[in-house]
């Protein structure tokens, strides 16, 4: 089988083989319209760009290459029973691009004249009696079976068959598109579910972080709250430790001086102004412990306060959060909170001793001694 056209270079050169032929022997005998039939078949095959490939596929494939050697026979030799193999070739080439040109095509290879007509019509007209005894049954064969097995050629071919198979080509091709949609389908589902599990994933890594984040940025933001609470708490508790060993030393020296004056003068040579100066002095004291109490107990209660802070410190954003979603519309959902936190640390003087209250009742009581 031949994959490409014949030498055009040879075509042309049997062309002029044939038309010196003609010229030599013009008498219009048959030999004389063989040698000019071929002569217009060959012109018109060496016109095509493929030389009739695409038009041939029938001869092509049986006798294109037996083909091109008898024209190359005929090339370095002249000869009558080349002429007529040359001939019937020529004929069934024809014959067959003629009816691949109707139709693919819809017009002939000559279009604006009978040519091909009067070429067929003459040829079928030839008789057993035209040509050598050899050559009849090819003669036969062109004239009657030819066209029927181009016929069937052409019937048998891929695109006749596809044709004839319309139908069930169709449904093969929508079954095929229904099989890729669904398993379009399937992939898109699949790539769907795995995108939407690791937006997931991501999300959640996202939220834990944040999470995470948020707690720290909490834990910031009150950590120098925390901090200041603590060294005010470290002060008070060293001021307590200190007020309370200024109280031991002050009940020890009330409790010492008028044991002293009793053992050292035996209790007995005591005058009224020597009780009386002891007894002023333990006034003073008196009054003095009382002041170093009142302020130990504000430092108690301030130290109450400063660890309650500190312990509010802790879930102040959780109260902050749960007020905000109960309180939605309250602005002052904070507002004890904030007042408890960030108000002065209360110390009440409204029991604080006044300034040596009782020593009126000390000079009546010195006036009375003295009379």
């Amino acid at each position: 089988m031949m994959d490409k056209g014949i030498n055009k270079a040879l075509l042309r050169q049997v062309i002029q083989i044939l038309e010196r032929e003609r010229i030599l022997t013009s008498n219009f005998s048959i030999e004389d319209y063989k040698v000019h039939f071929t002569q217009i078949i060959l012109e018109k095959m060496s016109q095509s760009d493929d030389c009739w490939l695409s038009l041939c596929p029938f001869n092509y494939h049986y006798i294109g290459e037996s083909f091109e050697k008898i024209l190359n026979l005929l090339e370095n030799n002249w000869d009558s029973e080349i002429l007529d193999d040359i001939f019937l070739m020529s004929i069934r080439f024809l014959r067959e691009a003629e009816l691949t040109m109707r139709r693919q095509y819809k017009k002939k290879l000559w279009n604006d004249d009978d040519t091909y007509e009067r070429i067929w019509d003459w040829f079928k007209s030839l008789t057993s009696d035209d040509i050598p005894s050899n050559k009849r049954s090819q003669l036969n064969y062109i004239q009657s079976d030819y066209s029927l097995m181009l016929l069937n050629d052409y019937l048998g071919n891929k695109s006749f068959q596809a044709f004839l198979n319309h139908e069930e080509n169709i449904k093969k091709i929508e079954q095929q598109s229904i099989t890729l949609k669904e398993t379009s389908n399937k992939i898109q589902k699949n790539f769907d579910e795995e995108m939407q599990k690791s937006v997931d994933e991501k999300l959640e890594k996202v939220k834990q972080l944040s999470d995470t984040l948020e707690n720290l940025k909490q834990g910031f933001n009150f950590v120098a709250l925390s901090d200041g609470f603590s060294r005010m708490l470290n002060e008070k508790k060293s001021s307590k430790k200190s007020i309370l060993r200024l109280l031991f030393l002050i009940a020890v020296i009330i409790s010492a001086i008028p044991t002293y004056k009793f053992f050292s003068d035996g209790g007995i040579n005591l005058t009224w102004q020597q009780i009386a100066i002891s007894a002023g002095l333990e006034l003073v004291l008196i009054y003095f412990f009382r002041v170093v109490l009142f302020h130990y107990r504000t430092v108690q209660t301030q130290i109450m306060q400063l660890d309650l802070r500190l312990s509010l410190c802790q879930f102040i954003q959780s109260y902050a959060e749960y007020a905000k979603e109960i309180k939605t519309n309250d602005k002052d959902a904070l507002d004890k909170f904030e007042n408890l936190i960030f108000s002065s640390i209360l110390s009440s003087d409204e029991k604080i001793p006044s300034t040596f209250d009782g020593l009126e009742q000390l000079s009546i009581l010195i006036k009375q001694l003295k009379q």
